[in-house]
């Protein structure tokens, strides 16, 4: 079963008896590239949900403007931030 809603509500009702699937919006990856954005993003949703399970799909991965090293960035920023609360 899917719900959709914010992160606050998925933690409160969810707790760690499910899974908690964050989807950042691929907007980050579109346009200017912003790492620093990024991180404040991943960093808010990761500390909200330190004491869930979680995993993170990042979706429709078209729009990167014709620069894949920003996947790279992006998998490094996430990575960084998990094993700041996890590693």
């Amino acid at each position: 079963m899917f719900i959709w809603c914010g992160v606050d509500a998925a933690v409160r009702e969810l707790e760690d008896k499910y899974v908690i699937s964050l989807k950042p919006n691929p907007a980050e990856l579109a346009g200017k590239f912003n790492p620093d954005l990024v991180r404040e993003n991943m960093r808010t949703k990761l500390d909200k949900t330190r004491d869930c399970v979680v995993e993170i799909v990042l979706k429709d991965t078209s729009s990167i403007e014709n620069d894949p090293p920003r996947l790279e960035s992006w998998t490094r920023i996430v990575r960084e931030e998990i094993d700041r609360l996890w590693g």
